[in-house]
């Protein structure tokens, strides 16, 4: 499997380090990191990631789904939702036009979230070649 080019979006900087240990030790390329929105659209306009891990509660002006808006609007970035509160997770996902990858409720399941970039990653290389 090629590693994906990803950004993570996580204001929580213990969650943050966690991710990206997690994913750079499978072979994944960490490409960027934002605690704000305003940062995650930054860094998904200078990096252009193969996805983007976004929680929905950033703090400051834009939160996780006013920014993941943004990003599909923009850069049409696929992305993987996270939260620690499930019912605002559905709740709000579903009144946008946004079609997550996957969306994760904190604690993240290792394995599950491995699993669907592994079959995205898959899913990308197919649909290049």
């Amino acid at each position: 499997m090629k590693g994906l080019n990803i950004v993570i979006a996580e204001d929580d900087a213990i969650i943050r380090m966690y991710l990206v240990q997690l994913l750079e030790g499978v072979g994944h390329k960490i490409v960027g990191t934002a605690a704000t929105g305003k940062g995650v659209i930054e860094e998904v306009g200078d990096n252009k990631p193969d996805i983007l891990l976004l929680d929905i509660g950033l703090k400051g002006d834009l939160d996780g789904i006013q920014t993941a808006i943004v990003v599909q609007e923009e850069f049409s970035t696929p992305l993987i939702f996270i939260s620690g509160n499930s019912d605002r997770l559905r709740n709000e996902v579903k009144h946008t036009n946004i079609e997550p990858v996957a969306t994760f409720v904190k604690p993240i399941d290792e394995q599950t979230l491995l699993s669907v970039l592994k079959d995205f990653s898959a899913e990308k290389n197919n649909s290049s070649e």
